[in-house]
């Protein structure tokens, strides 16, 4: 995940990029050396670990809202001079500047009760890795620190014919209703992928989930776009995008690329 550490559009500016995982650390090296072409402010491997239980985790009021979660020991790295220094949370957190924020807890209890009964459908060491990562976001960031807009990455990972990285972008939606017919992705993510492949060279895939519609969410098919495919052919005129993960109250300029120029997988 890369977090810039300051308020803005470019989330380059000031980043600190981070990964969490249960593997060793020495296993993303040359990841970690291939980021380092963004010029972060720093990079960190944040590790948990998978043999210690669940019902052995501590438990901490993280997020302020009077609710002790479970919060998992954690050992941090810090990337410096190509390799992994062990450091720990107190640096971690100095990287960003603590902001005041008010605690909410305003998720319905209904909504809480189905999504619980979704996960319950996925393997538990999936789940944790995915906890891991939002406790370190939302938990220890979170809304406590100064921070720009984030990007994540849904997958990366090195193709053995090339012996490179391949950054995979993945999303659930439906063709677009107005022409172009076609699939979009958010303007401010085009253009982080686009100066992303000229600094680091890696090679992006948005891959696309196609529904059926938005309520019934029927699965029709696999579909997939080299990213530079979608920044040459998509038609630069933004329109409104669905609401996604973001504010009913935001906009969300959106860049559609015809249909047409999606491969089936």
């Amino acid at each position: 995940m890369l977090i810039p550490t300051q308020k803005g559009n470019n989330p380059f500016v000031g980043a600190v990029y981070f990964t969490t995982s249960s593997d060793e650390p020495e296993l993303y090296i040359d990841l970690f050396n291939r980021f380092t072409f963004i010029q972060c402010k720093s990079m960190f491997f944040i590790k948990w670990d998978k043999n210690n239980a669940l019902e052995y985790w501590k438990r901490s009021d993280f997020m302020g809202v009077g609710k002790y979660l479970l919060a998992p020991e954690l050992i941090i790295y810090q990337f410096l001079d190509g390799k992994f220094v062990e450091s720990n949370l107190i640096i971690f957190l100095s990287q960003f500047t603590d902001t005041i924020w008010t605690p909410k807890d305003n998720v319905p209890i209904k909504i809480k009760s189905e999504f619980s009964d979704i996960l319950m459908r996925f393997d538990i060491h999936s789940l944790t890795d995915l906890y891991v990562q939002r406790y370190v976001f939302d938990g220890l960031l979170g809304l406590k620190k100064v921070r720009g807009i984030p990007c994540d990455f849904d997958l990366i990972i090195k193709s053995y014919k090339t012996n490179d990285f391949i950054i995979f972008e993945v999303k659930e939606k439906d063709l677009s209703k107005r022409p172009p017919i076609g699939f979009g992705m958010d303007v401010p993510r085009v253009l982080f992928y686009k100066e992303l492949i000229n600094k680091i060279g890696c090679s992006v895939f948005y891959v696309v989930r196609q529904i059926e519609n938005q309520l019934t969410r029927k699965f029709m098919s696999w579909r997939i776009i080299d990213m530079q495919s979608f920044i040459k052919n998509c038609k630069k005129v933004s329109v409104e995008g669905g609401t996604g993960m973001r504010s009913v109250n935001s906009n969300n300029p959106t860049w559609i690329c015809e249909d047409s120029y999606f491969n089936r997988l």
